[in-house]
């Protein structure tokens, strides 16, 4: 296995060049991810270096270097690599993005059972969930690596559809053990006669019911 040496180093933001084969939507200032970097930036700085190579051409960070451009930074952390070929880096470029695996909602849960601190927003939809189901309830949504606004979503059109808040704890059985929550926004999306799906979920039963017809 080829080996490259890299050292962290402290890099003047004028002498960086930005990748000629980033994608532009990575750095479009008006998306909410953007916007979300930048705020983070701000409050916190950077946290994580940039990659750029022996000529200081950027393998990975154009968002935190624009980011810090913008902000008026002189200087910034960033990791060396030996290499400055143009095709090199660029497929440097591609396998720290291939493999890169963001927070998702199952683990943000994770994390807020674990006593972490986890965004307002998604922390808004798990107290909620927690409200209905209690602390069992996440736990287990956690266990199988699902969502929070999975389950939130579909016990909100439930509760809509159904005008029916009394069957809260019936539904989240329901989810777990008879259909998913894919297939309760699917009865509901489809129409289902109200109750026929009050009766699934009340009884615990199977939707038998044929779309088709």
């Amino acid at each position: 296995m080829q080996q490259h040496e890299m050292q962290l180093v402290n890099v003047n933001v004028s002498s960086i060049k930005g990748s000629p084969f980033n994608p532009t939507i990575r750095t479009d200032r008006t998306t909410t991810k953007y916007k979300s970097l930048r705020t983070s930036i701000r409050n916190m700085g950077i946290l994580s270096p940039v990659l750029i190579t022996s000529d200081n051409t950027l393998i990975d960070g154009n968002r935190r270097f624009n980011v810090a451009k913008e902000l008026g930074y002189e200087v910034i952390p960033a990791v060396m690599h030996n290499n400055n070929s143009p095709q090199m880096f660029d497929r440097y470029f591609l396998e720290t993005n291939e493999h890169d695996m963001s927070i998702n909602g199952a683990q943000y849960l994770e994390r807020y059972l674990n006593g972490a601190v986890v965004p307002v927003k998604i922390l808004r939809t798990i107290e909620k969930l927690k409200e209905v189901g209690g602390r069992s309830f996440l736990q287990r949504i956690a266990n199988e690596q699902k969502s929070p606004n999975t389950y939130w979503i579909t016990i909100s059109m439930f509760r809509r559809y159904t005008m029916r808040k009394d069957l809260d704890k019936k539904l989240i059985y329901f989810m777990f053990n008879v259909e998913s929550p894919y297939k309760v926004k699917y009865h509901i999306n489809n129409y289902i006669p109200i109750d026929i799906l009050v009766s699934a979920v009340k009884n615990g039963e199977k939707v038998t019911l044929d779309y088709k017809k």
